[in-house]
């Protein structure tokens, strides 16, 4: 029989294991991380304070205060390889920190140095362009339109706000998981192509514009195509983000860490005089919504497409648990029992 699977080096993003739909972070990083990020903060009688304004000038900061604004200075925390799931391949970042009032991250490309591209890659970039703004010129001018075209080294980063304290557990916590969610997103091969389409979109914008200036053609329109889309950053849209929804249930899974915190769960509402809840299901999402803040922050937003994706991504991470309620009739993991008997029944061939 023929055999049509593709190795592992066939496919880069071909994920080993369980399929639990989640994206792993090595742990010891985080804390790695954790540490450099607190480091910079100060002790005070109240604890852990964070000083943003140390670095901007007297003159501009009284400024800022005249004009009630209230400047933040992002500090850089260090470089840090992160592994990307399914190529192994590490991806080099810089971790930023900076003011605000509350805990927030994000991943993005940071331009820096000038590449200078091969001149065949230029002429192409330049026929390129011409061809979007349907204009020809003859060949001899074409080598002069390629100062027109630029290049630069792009790098991933990863910035987080923090308040400026003094820091609580939760905001500890909070930060903790921020950091997680955002590494999950550069651990994403999905997510790091992404990063680099829109490098290259952003860089055949640039030859038109560039190109259509040095022929004084005006100011070109670009297509909705050849424009970079947004990423939603709040609200339903953002909680549905097919992107965020991985990032959330890496985020979620390092809330809850060990399923034996099902059993505090319990104990709690004993304490507090509730009754055990009887059904698996709503016990589970209650337990969930208990352990993990992220779970309560968009669990009322997601679709029930999403919903069903991030509780099935928890029940394949966390079914083998020895603290996870076995699973009975219908409820039964039938994915991996499905695995199992075709694998069975070609041996038995």
């Amino acid at each position: 029989m023929r055999r049509t699977s593709r190795l592992p080096h066939q496919n880069p993003t071909r994920r080993q294991g369980p399929r639990t739909g989640a994206i792993p972070v090595d742990p010891a990083l985080v804390e790695r991380m954790m540490r450099a990020i607190l480091r910079k903060a100060k002790e005070t009688r109240r604890g852990l304070a964070f000083d943003f304004m140390s670095d901007v000038p007297d003159a501009i900061r009284k400024a800022d205060e005249a004009r009630g604004v209230r400047r933040s200075v992002p500090v850089r925390v260090g470089t840090y390889k992160v592994e990307v799931y399914g190529t192994g391949k590490p991806e080099k970042i810089a971790l930023l920190i900076g003011h605000d009032d509350s805990v927030e991250g994000r991943t993005g490309l940071d331009t820096g140095d000038e590449i200078e591209p091969s001149k065949a890659k230029k002429l192409k970039r330049v026929k390129e362009a011409l061809r979007k703004l349907k204009v020809t010129v003859p060949e001899s001018e074409m080598e002069e339109l390629t100062d027109a075209v630029f290049s630069w080294k792009t790098s991933l980063f990863v910035f987080v706000s923090v308040p400026e304290g003094p820091l609580g557990k939760d905001d500890i916590n909070k930060i903790r998981a921020t950091l997680v969610h955002e590494l999950i997103h550069v651990a994403d091969e999905a997510r790091r192509r992404g990063y680099k389409r829109d490098s290259e979109k952003n860089d055949a914008l640039s030859d038109v514009e560039n190109v259509a200036e040095q022929l004084g053609l005006g100011e070109y329109i670009p297509k909705k195509s050849e424009m970079i889309r947004a990423s939603p950053v709040d609200g339903a849209a953002y909680a549905n983000d097919p992107r965020e929804v991985t990032a959330q249930i890496g985020e979620i899974m390092h809330e809850i860490g060990s399923m034996y915190n099902l059993m505090r769960f319990r104990l709690s509402r004993l304490l507090e005089g509730k009754p055990l809840i009887g059904d698996r299901s709503r016990e589970l999402i209650a337990f969930f919504r208990w352990v993990s803040p992220t779970f309560r922050d968009f669990s009322s937003d997601w679709t029930p497409k999403s919903r069903n994706r991030v509780l099935k991504a928890l029940w394949d991470r966390y079914h083998m648990d020895e603290w996870f309620p076995e699973a009975k009739g219908i409820l039964k993991n039938r994915r991996t029992s499905r695995r199992t008997s075709k694998r069975t029944s070609r041996r038995r061939r």
